[in-house]
């Protein structure tokens, strides 16, 4: 049997999904990707132990007719996707006798073994078509990626590495948080009759990112729920995500309660380089705005350390405020903001930050402060 691709093709459906072997053993069954071979097609499938991926590959030749269409082989993830990520051209694959495969190409050829495909775990598709939310890819893709940087690590917290994606008729929210950060992303236009929030693991989200952020075509993406695993489909690509047992955060109700009392506006590159340079200090930043000026300190009395950076701020209300915050947390928050003005709202009474662009107040960052200055 015989399936000739083009090597460009093949690379970009494989590096999109690489990031689901990271940590599955090579000896499990997961670490393989599964080929089943069509007239004009070829189907992929991959796994681990919450993600589930299916696509349709247009586009390939194959010597299959219909006595042995849909013929399946097992193939070594790493392998596959180490290969065509050297070799873009044009690729013949070749599946012979003896679990012999071999990949000739202009310049060479490389042999390597495929697998029996029938101990590869069955991949779940959605059983129904109702309760189906229909997004536009322009709606949250772009946003998604900003978001991962706000997600947590802690293992005992499973659903604060989640990306939740909360569906309202007239709205959508993308939220992550680490409950010292909050990032809300929210776009005021939807198409999806149905009101439902869906928690996305940060791999997931990070697969859907890879296949749509260069797109320049804005696709439909529809998302439903069987309350084990949530289904998100687009094109020919299924992706397929198990559900946290736990709910995410209440954030609505925290930014409702949050009252700010100063507002001021800085530079967004001003104030990265600031923080860079008083990090060779210590993690710990202090920051002081008074008069038309915010002062950045970094402090390791123990070795007689002390850095100072100055960054100008323009008052839009309020007086001088302080605080002390991990360097590490409100430099991601200042990243997360897109280049130009950035707007700094403080709660005297919550100790809390307000990150946003000036022209985008529906994207922020929440951040709690460690002390007062």
């Amino acid at each position: 049997m015989k399936i000739r691709v083009s090597g460009i093709l093949l690379n970009e459906k494989l590096s999109s999904i690489s990031k689901i072997f990271d940590k599955v053993r090579n000896d499990d069954i997961k670490s393989y990707i599964k080929i089943s071979v069509y007239i004009d097609m070829i189907q992929l499938q991959a796994m681990n132990e919450r993600i589930t991926f299916s696509e349709t590959v247009y586009g390939v030749y194959t010597d299959v007719d219909d006595s042995n269409q849909g013929f399946s082989f097992l193939v070594n993830a790493k392998t596959l996707i180490d290969f065509f990520r050297t070799h873009q051209s044009d690729v013949e694959i070749e599946v012979k006798n003896g679990h012999e495969l071999r990949f000739s190409y202009k310049r060479g050829a490389f042999s390597t073994t495929w697998e029996e495909s029938e101990r590869y775990p069955e991949i779940f598709y959605p059983k129904s078509k109702k309760d189906v939310m229909v997004l536009k890819s322009s709606q949250f893709v772009s946003s998604l990626k900003r978001s991962f940087a706000f997600v947590s690590i802690d293992e005992f917290r499973p659903a604060l590495s989640a990306v939740y994606l909360n569906i309202k008729k007239d709205y959508l929210d993308i939220v992550s948080t680490d409950l010292f950060r909050l990032f809300i992303n929210r776009n005021d236009v939807v198409r999806s009759e149905i009101e439902k929030g869906v928690m996305l693991s940060e791999m997931a989200a990070s697969i859907l990112y890879l296949y749509l952020s260069d797109s320049g075509t804005d696709r439909d993406i529809s998302i439903c729920s069987d309350d084990v695993r949530t289904f998100i489909m687009f094109d020919d690509v299924m992706i397929s995500d198990i559900n946290y047992e736990e709910k995410f955060p209440n954030y609505e109700s925290v930014c409702a309660k949050m009252v700010f009392n100063h507002k001021i506006v800085f530079d967004r590159d001003q104030m990265i380089h600031a923080l860079n340079s008083v990090s060779m200090v210590g993690d710990l930043v202090g920051a002081k705005f008074d008069s038309g000026m915010m002062t950045i300190k970094s402090e390791d009395i123990g070795n007689r350390k002390r850095m100072t950076e100055e960054v100008e701020a323009r008052v839009v209300s309020g007086e001088g405020f302080s605080f002390f915050i991990s360097k590490g947390n409100i430099l991601s928050s200042v990243k997360s903001m897109i280049k130009g003005e950035v707007v700094m709202e403080y709660s005297d009474e919550f100790k809390s930050l307000k990150l946003y662009n000036t022209k985008y107040e529906s994207t922020f960052v929440l951040n709690q402060t460690l002390s007062t200055y």
